[in-house]
């Protein structure tokens, strides 16, 4: 393994301090680390939406709010948005609101990964090839929302 992924392996758990204390959500990001490390990036990418779908969950939870279990990723991450006021608009710098517009295509480009290229799924030949630079990214780009997503729902005091 190249040591810019060990750099960044350590940068991003160390981090994300408010991940850490979260339990499932730390160990939902130790395994993705870890899969990618092992070069089981199916698994990494199942992992990253995993971490995805936990964090979500738990700001949730710590607001009383409940879901049902077969609540879809995209109406789960709506229901985070609208309650902790993630939302793009004019009352928002034209550059937060791109960067918000970016952590939505990430969270749906996750998903989709997730159900074309993980592990969770049997494809068969429909299953596309995912690279280790592709497998960080995947991950990278899902703890980028899971601390984004933490860290607002941290300062709105959970």
């Amino acid at each position: 393994m190249i040591a810019t992924w060990t750099m960044a392996r350590d940068g991003l758990v160390k981090g994300m301090k408010i991940l850490r204390q979260k339990g499932s959500c730390e160990e939902a990001l130790i395994q993705a680390i870890k899969d990618v490390e092992e070069e089981n990036f199916d698994s990494a990418i199942t992992k990253a939406k995993t971490l995805l779908e936990e964090v979500f969950k738990y700001v949730l939870e710590n607001r009383g709010i409940e879901q049902s279990k077969s609540i879809s990723m995209s109406e789960l991450y709506k229901k985070v948005r609208e309650e902790y006021g993630i939302k793009t608009g004019n009352e928002a710098d034209i550059r937060i609101n791109k960067l918000i517009s970016g952590l939505n295509t990430i969270v749906d480009a996750v998903v989709e990964m997730r159900n074309i290229a993980s592990d969770s799924h049997g494809l068969g030949s429909k299953r596309i090839s995912v690279e280790n630079h592709h497998a960080l990214l995947i991950v990278n780009a899902a703890c980028i929302v899971a601390d984004f997503i933490l860290a607002v729902a941290n300062k709105k005091n959970l």
